[in-house]
């Protein structure tokens, strides 16, 4: 009998074909553009603690407050059986890595060991996003749009040609998303924000510029978050590509049905 690695090292060096799998119609998006999936923490149940291994369970417990136990879990969950979707896999079966490239520690960009697949997670509040593509590195920010003093933290993330364009809390939310899926693209993180130079919030969105990285090529796209919610993916290519958004209710509800836990301690809703 086949062994779980030898199966999915068997799935490993082929090109996959357009499908109907398990999780309904995903190979051809994931495979020439991006499948986006929204979940909300109303979606958690007990058993879905099972989904995560020995280091997420670690980070898990290392949270004090219950929203950002249940933050992490969505999150998790969300993007194990995204990419086991696209993998033909159950969640069980998937493997994520996140070490950080500066310091080895398990927070850094999402990776799929073995396997031409792009991923990025994000959360804000209670909602959470992820994206799967073979197409090439991607990232993804969601942000609740909060009233804040948004002037003071212009500095941090725009130089002075582009804070002149943003005039609203709401520019300063589509901006800040744009960028943020930028550097989780590029994988530099915060710190990076203001090497980016974007259009302006109230234009389609269009990378100007990346101090360091003459030569990169980015397409971004404004999402459809709840309502609240700003939202931008980022893929490092330079051709235009189609992304499906779509709810992840019928995904996670079909999360490797077998586990079972009453283990876990997140705050239900």
């Amino acid at each position: 009998m086949a062994t779980t690695a030898g199966r999915l090292a068997d799935r490993r060096h082929h090109r996959p074909r357009p499908r109907t799998g398990r999780y309904g119609d995903v190979t051809p998006h994931a495979e020439f553009g991006c499948d986006v999936w929204w979940g909300s923490t109303d979606l958690l149940r007990p058993h879905h603690l099972d989904l995560l291994d020995e280091t997420e369970r670690a980070r898990y417990a290392g949270y004090r407050r219950g929203d950002d136990r249940d933050r992490f879990v969505l999150g998790v969950v969300l993007l194990r059986t995204a990419a086991a979707a696209v993998l033909d896999a159950t969640p069980r079966e998937v493997r994520i890595d996140r070490a950080c490239r500066q310091c080895g520690q398990p927070h850094g960009k999402p990776r799929i060991p073995g396997y031409r697949l792009h991923v990025s997670v994000s959360h804000s509040s209670r909602v959470a996003a992820v994206v799967v593509t073979r197409v090439g590195p991607v990232g993804i920010d969601v942000e609740r749009v909060t009233s804040i003093e948004y002037q003071r933290m212009l500095r941090y993330i725009c130089p002075d040609r582009e804070a002149r364009w943003v005039h609203s809390t709401e520019d300063f939310f589509r901006c800040w998303t744009r960028k943020e899926s930028v550097v989780k693209a590029t994988g530099d993180g915060l710190a990076a924000l203001r090497a980016v130079t974007l259009t302006p919030p109230d234009a389609p969105p269009r990378l100007l510029a990346y101090a360091g990285r003459p030569r990169i090529a980015a397409t971004i796209t404004d999402l459809t978050p709840p309502a609240g919610y700003r939202a931008a993916l980022t893929v490092l290519t330079d051709r235009p590509l189609p992304v499906r958004e779509r709810l992840a209710t019928d995904l996670v509800a079909s999360s490797d049905a077998s586990a079972r836990s009453s283990a876990y301690e997140g705050r239900q809703p």
